[in-house]
């Protein structure tokens, strides 16, 4: 299964098979295998993988120049298929060096294109990132996080977590003690807050040594065209 859909499905009699594996599959694929035993219980498990080939459209990106001093022009070389949406953005380096993380990369994508699986982390079970990884806790979980509806009369059995319901004995021992003051019938006292003491005084100006340059910045959105793949790009460097 990938995307929802059910690539492939059959029976096999040995302990190995073989699949067709292509990038319509990406970014992720699972396997599922199960049967039915004697007594009519359905054993079951999964496990996904990773698929290459999100990234359909192969996008390059050159310079002209390999050094540049402030004020000349580079050109900027980008290939991509016929009517891509070229984003193009360069910013000082001392942006990066203050903070990274902010850029959308490769890595970012897959992520996000992962987080619409069918497979979620509930953190409130006992079982945590254990289903996740291993596809479920019982058959039931595991058919639910692969995306599959099961019609049958056998046996798919799923675990109910108990959870000690001791949520009203612990609200009366709490009111037995100290009810009137937990209803805010309570006769404490309160006490006021300080006042702060006003300052006239203005305030001191900072000297700030400025390290970034947001108007030499490049924000350029461009779309290749029907016969050209090609784009050259001529940018002057900051001053």
């Amino acid at each position: 299964m990938s995307r929802g859909n059910v690539v492939m499905a059959g029976t096999v009699s040995g302990s190995t098979f073989s699949i067709h594996v292509d990038s319509k599959m990406a970014p992720n694929a699972r396997i599922i295998a199960y049967y039915v035993r004697a007594d009519g219980q359905v054993v079951t498990d999964s496990i996904s993988f990773d698929v290459d080939g999100a990234f359909q459209n192969q996008v390059a990106l050159s310079f002209d120049k390999t050094k540049a001093a402030p004020g000349d022009n580079v050109n900027v070389i980008v290939t991509a298929d016929l009517q891509s949406i070229v984003n193009l953005v360069a910013v000082n380096q001392i942006v990066l060096l203050l903070r990274s993380g902010n850029d959308v990369t490769q890595s970012e994508v897959i992520d996000e294109l992962k987080s619409y699986d069918t497979i979620g982390n509930d953190s409130s079970s006992f079982y945590g990132d254990f289903m996740s990884y291993f596809g479920g806790s019982d058959a039931q979980t595991i058919f639910d996080n692969s995306g599959v509806k099961v019609l049958t009369d056998a046996n798919v059995f799923h675990h109910n977590e108990r959870i000690p319901t001791f949520y009203h004995s612990m609200m009366n021992a709490g009111m037995e003690g100290g009810g009137d003051f937990m209803m805010g019938t309570g006769t404490g006292t309160s006490r006021s807050m300080p006042k702060a003491i006003p300052d006239n005084r203005a305030l001191a100006s900072v000297d700030r040594v400025r390290h970034v340059f947001p108007e030499t910045w490049l924000w350029s959105n461009i779309t290749t065209g029907h016969q050209l793949v090609l784009l050259l790009i001529t940018e002057r460097t900051a001053q």
